[in-house]
């Protein structure tokens, strides 16, 4: 079974663990148990809005791997168990488990999409769960962490949101390489720009000072754009954070209609949409209130 696990909402703002460390902590439960092969755990940025209560960042955390079929309710157990233990007594833990095989992806797909534009609550996951077929379970407090739970297997399964958690080790912060270099290291498949093209391999690239690598195609990308010195550099965080909600706003969807001229930004999508509201992390979806 190809299977997806996300967690979501598992520490408070006094907890010293947070949900990134929490995943990890699965992850090597999967290899120790299971004898396993396992993916990155990518962070997808959710929803940044006054009625959503978050830690930090309303992030989720989400990781690929691959079990023999007749293992997989232990998994759901033991993972359970990790989370249970882990979390913060005063946090709303929520997970999700997807057969990538079995679930209907585009469903999925079209809810984490919405999560990273639209209001969600739990009953929007639980139908969404049911929907599409795959394991979601609260585990305390409010057990909102089930909706951005949700999103993850979503976001993870469309392939083009999230960044992987942490820093590659084998690149130096602050120093200028090649294409061709970054791509001879461990994790990067691909050197693109934000437009998703690749870049020759003797374009000069100076990383990031904590070096971010984004998910791109199911892939795990180092993205960049051009410096007036002809030296190319990573984008800044909040854009990498984000780089998956600026494809989805640009992509609109059915429900789109012009706003008036003087307020439309001409980039199109939502963007250009009567229904859209700026917020912190891009554009909240109004339509539902009008």
């Amino acid at each position: 079974m190809r299977l997806l696990i996300c967690i979501d909402d598992t520490d408070s703002k006094t907890s010293e663990k947070g949900t990134g460390a929490i995943a990890e902590d699965i992850r090597d439960m999967v290899v120790e148990t299971f004898d396993a092969p396992v993916s990155f755990i990518s962070r997808h940025q959710l929803l940044i809005h006054p009625d959503v209560p978050y830690t930090s960042h309303n992030s989720s955390m989400c990781f690929g791997t691959e079990i023999p079929e007749d293992r997989y309710d232990e998994l759901v157990e033991r993972t359970l168990e990790v989370v249970s233990t882990e979390s913060d007594p005063e946090s709303d833990p929520g997970v999700a488990i997807a057969d990538l095989d079995a679930i209907d992806t585009e469903a999925a797909i079209a809810y984490g999409k919405a999560c990273k534009r639209i209001l969600m609550h739990k009953t929007d996951a639980y139908a969404i769960a049911e929907q599409a077929g795959f394991f979601l379970e609260e585990l305390g407090g409010t057990g909102d962490g089930i909706i951005g739970a949700a999103a993850g297997i979503g976001l993870r399964a469309w392939g083009y949101d999230g960044t992987m958690k942490g820093k590659p080790k084998d690149i130096e912060g602050k120093k200028t390489y090649t294409a061709e270099e970054l791509l001879k290291t461990k994790y990067i498949e691909r050197v693109v720009n934000t437009d998703g093209n690749d870049l020759p391999g003797d374009t000069k690239i100076t990383v990031r000072k904590k070096p971010k690598l984004s998910v791109y195609g199911g892939e795990l990308v180092l993205l960049a754009e051009p410096n007036d010195d002809g030296i190319w550099t990573q984008p800044e965080k909040e854009h990498l954070k984000n780089f998956g909600g600026e494809l989805i706003f640009r992509e609109g969807c059915e429900h789109f209609k012009p706003d008036v001229e003087e307020e439309q930004t001409g980039e199109g999508g939502c963007y250009d949409c009567l229904y859209r509201r700026w917020i912190e992390t891009g554009i909240l979806c109004q339509r539902e209130e009008k």
